[in-house]
């Protein structure tokens, strides 16, 4: 229902093909230590309302606590054919993430996004690659990811984006507004940084990142 906030101190993980409709509720998640919130697979849809993060004494990787998770870090893994759209992200942890897109998810669509601002979200909306538990056993790397029509409120963390993109193919980034910010959009070819690319990798880099129309009414970056 409109106004209502539904809460979960557990994962949860939307199955293949599910949508949810929040309709202006909030899905609160109160969880604490090393736990994905809102997790989603292949050809799933989240529209219409607010995810959100209230847990404590989180611990890992930025898919920890944060509200919408694509994909799996740690290995890899990846999903397919998922829109997020109209949802609010909130996150109270220490250089979180608001969303976070990562191993060989493709063909994502984030759209009218709205980031309230705070001081400790680390990005709103991450892409990031995946295999990081081994990288040296190889790297995924998210693709046809489109980001548009974010609008963002304050972001004041020393370290922070409103879209960070590190190690991803083919994404379109534009619509961007934040009323301020440190970094609009961050991008990192290869594997963060290239830490983890081979020589050839490092001469190729990763292609096909499109950033338009990006503004920020006060910007430190």
């Amino acid at each position: 229902d409109p106004g209502k906030t539904y809460t979960s101190s557990t994962t949860q993980t939307l199955p293949a093909g599910a949508t949810i409709d929040l309709n202006g509720s909030t899905l609160k998640f109160t969880a604490a230590g090393a736990t994905e919130c809102l997790s989603l697979r292949s050809g799933t849809k989240v529209i219409n309302g607010t995810v959100e993060n209230a847990g404590s004494a989180p611990a890992g990787g930025g898919n920890n606590q944060c509200p919408i998770v694509i994909g799996d870090a740690g290995v890899g893994t990846g999903y397919s054919n998922i829109t997020v759209d109209g949802v609010s992200l909130v996150n109270n942890r220490a250089d979180g993430l608001g969303l976070l897109v990562t191993g060989a998810s493709s063909n994502i669509c984030i759209r009218n996004i709205l980031g309230a601002g705070d001081a400790t979200t680390g990005a709103l909306i991450a892409v990031e690659w995946g295999g990081q538990t081994t990288p040296s056993s190889g790297t995924f790397h998210p693709q046809n990811v489109v980001i548009e029509n974010i609008n963002a409120g304050t972001y004041s963390r020393a370290v922070s984006s409103i879209v960070y993109i590190s190690g991803a193919v083919n994404c379109e980034i534009r619509n961007i507004h934040a009323d301020a910010c440190i970094t609009g959009v961050t991008v990192y070819c290869g594997d963060y940084g290239l830490f983890y690319a081979s020589a050839a990798i490092n001469a190729l880099g990763f292609g096909g990142i499109r950033v338009s129309n990006v503004k920020s009414e006060a910007v430190t970056t």
